[in-house]
């Protein structure tokens, strides 16, 4: 008896044993993936002098890594968190798509309709005046419309005083003073050549604008942005706050210059402002269906299997979605490139991974998102942190509220953050850049004293809340 107790008492001590290693050693490789690709991002970083990045990886349903890296704003010394909004370039155009494929599904638009049902004005190719230009054709970018010589030079700082109808308007009419000019057509027959192009996209904002009946970014806020909770996510900086977007630099050789925030008439096509973790709510809703999360929806799954199908033979083009292959694996998204910002959104369904990656300066991007992506299918899945609709917002709106009415101190802080508001039946929350909620209180009266004793150290945000509707935020720093 004793002698086998023996036995079963050691057989216990040695799975136990092999439990605690098998636990160390899963510990460890995940530590491992998280400093293979903190290592991966610093090596571009360094090698192509980029100020600020932004990173972000869905997987599962969950948010399995984000991280900020360098600066948002060198000259202010200002941290990239994953909760800094960039401009992401031509990745914008994949939230274009959507729009306009959702008017799709409701039937008020087909991808085979000729663009001239939904214009006020005809456009054709003029030295092929007979043939139709189909949605689809804009879409896969064989509409034979490129980007004209001028295009660029209407970038102004700040927001553009030249509205996308007026600009659509100019440079595909015969009579427009941008005719030939921001725009131009091919000498090949709509459908016959793939060219990706600028115009393309900002047509496709315009046809949504007449189909929809109100603003391209009203109708994106309501059907896009709102729904999928991406509240960081705005076309214009006149509809959000500007202090929480990255600092564009431009590059020239090791010379870093700062550079205003600009827009352009063309802006369906890459003027968006978002952030990695808005884009991972955007990414899994492709990756799942259509379904970010429960009681949202962004497209139907059969939309999303008719955009991620290649539309012209030798490109790698499905509608305004990108194909590459990852070892073997098919994956779809857009990247973008300014002068002053670079962008990445990739998924896999096949791996139920998406990454999403924004940098404040313009970067060759591909390598570092495909080693990403290839980190991403070894990292674990996160269930603390899944794809929810939690997410402190700086979006203006009508219900906004001074924000000089709101004080908080000390901030920075340790141990308690004082909070004194003018305004009456609010409610106060405290978020994390995840958008984790770890303090909220309703019907708020002021002075509030909030611990903080428990938090780690890091960026949160005071969310202030009239109704449902968010109508102000603070920056926090815990000490």
């Amino acid at each position: 008896m004793i002698h086998n107790r023996t036995l079963w008492k050691a057989a216990q001590t040695l799975v136990l044993s092999a439990s605690v290693i098998l636990f160390a050693s899963i510990t460890v490789k995940a530590q491992t993936i998280q400093e293979q690709i903190d290592a991966a991002v610093q090596r571009e970083m360094t090698a192509q002098n980029i100020p600020g990045l932004a990173l972000a990886i869905v997987k599962n349903g969950t948010i399995a890594f984000s991280k900020g890296y360098g600066l948002a704003d060198r000259e202010r010394n200002i941290a990239m968190t994953p909760a800094t909004r960039f401009q992401i370039a031509s990745t914008s155009k994949a939230v274009t798509a959507v729009a306009v494929m959702q008017l799709v599904e409701e039937g008020r638009i087909a991808l085979a309709d000729d663009i001239n049902k939904f214009l006020p004005f005809p456009v054709r190719n003029p030295m092929f005046a007979d043939r139709p230009i189909t949605v689809e054709m804009v879409l896969a970018h064989t509409s034979s419309i490129n980007d004209g010589p001028t295009l660029f030079n209407l970038v102004v700082p700040g927001d553009s005083p030249i509205s996308l109808a007026d600009l659509i308007s100019r440079s595909l009419q015969p009579t427009g003073n941008l005719y030939d000019q921001a725009a131009t057509f091919a000498t090949r027959a709509p459908g016959t050549e793939f060219r990706y192009t600028n115009m393309n996209t900002a047509l496709l904002g315009y046809i949504v604008e007449r189909v929809a009946g109100r603003p391209f970014n009203v109708q994106c806020n309501e059907r896009i942005f709102t729904p999928l909770c991406m509240n960081a996510s705005r076309w214009f900086l006149s509809e959000l706050d500007s202090s929480n977007v990255a600092r564009p630099y431009r590059k020239s050789g090791m010379t870093l210059t700062p550079r205003p925030h600009t827009g352009f008439p063309d802006y369906p096509d890459g003027q968006l402002r978002s952030t990695v973790l808005d884009l991972s709510k955007f990414l899994w809703a492709f990756i799942n269906g259509g379904v970010p999360f429960a009681g949202a929806r962004m497209l139907r799954s059969e939309t999303i299997s008719t955009m991620t199908r290649v539309r012209f033979a030798g490109s790698e083009m499905g509608l305004h979605l990108f194909s590459d292959d990852l070892d073997g694996t098919i994956t779809w998204g857009h990247g973008g490139s300014l002068e002053d910002a670079g962008s990445d959104l990739q998924f896999s369904v096949g791996d139920s991974i998406g990454v999403s990656i924004l940098a404040n300066t313009d970067v060759r991007i591909t390598s570092l998102r495909n080693a990403i992506m290839r980190l991403a299918r070894e990292l674990p899945v996160n269930p603390r942190n899944p794809v929810q609709c939690i997410l402190a917002t700086s979006v203006r709106s009508q219900a906004s509220i001074d924000a000089a009415s709101i004080e908080i101190s000390p901030n920075p802080t340790a141990d308690v953050l004082r909070v004194n508001c003018s305004e009456k039946n609010v409610s106060v929350r405290l978020v994390d850049v995840l958008g984790n909620i770890v303090f909220q209180q309703e019907n708020v009266s002021t002075p509030l004293h909030i611990s903080l004793a428990e938090l780690v150290q890091g960026s949160y945000y005071l969310v202030i809340s009239r109704e449902g509707s968010v109508v102000a935020t603070k920056y926090v720093v815990k000490m």
